[in-house]
């Protein structure tokens, strides 16, 4: 099984009728979207040929709906979401926190990247869904448990930088004031 999953990866038109059939209608809808894609919901392969386009191969249907612009458009918005975690990780004090934050963006973004290289053929089929895009509740779940520890973890950690910038602020109110003759 797994055999036929990597020849069906490397070479999907020697069984374009059973295991490469969906990689080439994947590899089929990224060639007509161009540059700027037919129109939201205007893809051909999504109706006709492409099984389960709204799981495994919706980055298809995405490009060939956006064309390239959407999909550097979607690329630098989980890019974003990775700077974004890593620029706010980077002020925290706590270094478990600081890991927690970058290793769940990294994790969501790296499952992103993979469910795109997917799509487009440069690696096998694993069945990762595409974050915040596919369709299906426990994928959808998932993220959203990531991004409320994430949000969760930036809550505690400006709580904890308000309480330290407090006791400074009371520590220094505290001091008394020494007078110079």
């Amino acid at each position: 099984y797994a055999g036929d999953r990597v020849t069906a990866w490397l070479h999907p038109e020697l069984d374009p009728g059973d295991t490469g059939y969906q990689i080439l209608q994947s590899l089929y809808a990224i060639g007509s979207g161009g540059l700027f894609g037919l129109g939201w919901g205007k893809s051909r392969q999504k109706y006709l040929y492409l099984p389960f386009q709204y799981n495994d191969y919706i980055f298809a249907i995405y490009v060939e709906e956006t064309g390239i612009i959407g999909v550097i458009v979607l690329i630098l918005l989980y890019l974003a979401i990775l700077f974004r975690a890593c620029y706010a990780s980077n002020k925290y004090e706590d270094y478990t926190a600081m890991l927690m934050v970058m290793g769940l963006a990294l994790m969501l973004t790296c499952q992103a990247l993979i469910s795109m290289a997917v799509a487009v053929g440069i690696g096998p089929v694993t069945g990762q869904p595409l974050p915040l895009i596919s369709m299906g509740g426990t994928s959808m779940t998932i993220t959203c448990i990531y991004f409320g520890i994430m949000m969760a973890v930036a809550r505690e950690q400006n709580e904890l930088k308000a309480q330290e910038e407090e006791t400074k602020i009371e520590s220094i109110q505290e001091v008394p004031d020494i007078k110079l003759d």
